[in-house]
């Protein structure tokens, strides 16, 4: 073989692998670049609201709304079934139907609260020793169900009543009207003069007066 031959051979194989290692490294920078190129693509802020029906840690508990990621939504909850997507408008129209609700429950209880500070003097006849004492206490039950008693059926639940505090009140003698009540009380375990307040829904309060009486 010529020497020419010979050289024209070698520098074929050299260009060739020459073209294929450049091949090759361009297919590599290529695959870099794509990746460095997807890192600095900036992160979707892109968020959905999310009505919780499982509890998710750190996310929240069911009945919760939150605000999550698109990819969190696809990649966790959906799969998960923890969740359901609730759009704006169903939250506003829940919104607006909470705050009637509580606008309705609101106006009640202060309807109520008037009522109870309109009551005349109640009385409770119990049986008691020569002190005064009483042969077992009139229980918050008992006078909820007294409270209860004053209006007509269905129109004062018990649900929405609870006893705050018991007072008890000094006695004019002379004229047998109550000056003060001022010494708070557990229960009512003697006859006497009392003030009962009422807790009512949305922190509201009323108060009626009740005398306990030595059963005939």
């Amino acid at each position: 073989m010529k020497f020419s031959t010979i050289f024209l051979l070698i520098f074929l194989s050299t260009h060739y692998y020459s073209l294929a290692l450049i091949s090759n490294i361009r297919a590599i920078n290529t695959r870099a670049f794509t990746r460095q190129l997807a890192k600095s693509q900036p992160v979707s802020t892109d968020k959905i609201r999310i009505r919780v029906q499982k509890n998710v840690n750190g996310q929240g508990r069911i009945g919760d709304t939150i605000l999550v990621s698109r990819a969190y939504w696809l990649n966790y909850l959906q799969p998960q079934k923890a969740g359901i997507i609730i759009s704006d408008d169903q939250i506003a129209r829940e919104q607006a139907e909470s705050a009637k609700s509580i606008a309705e429950d609101r106006a009640k209880a202060i309807e109520l609260s008037e009522r109870i500070n309109q009551l005349p003097l109640l009385t409770i006849r119990r049986k008691a020793g020569t002190s005064g004492q009483l042969f077992g206490a009139v229980t918050d039950k008992q006078i909820i169900e007294l409270l209860v008693s004053q209006y007509p059926v269905g129109m004062v639940s018990a649900k929405d009543l609870a006893v705050k505090e018991i007072l008890t009140c000094i006695e004019n003698k002379s004229t047998g009207v109550e000056e003060e009540c001022t010494i708070a009380i557990e229960e009512l375990k003697k006859i006497g003069h009392f003030k009962i307040v009422m807790g009512l829904h949305h922190n509201y309060s009323a108060s009626f007066k009740v005398e306990i009486v030595k059963e005939n």
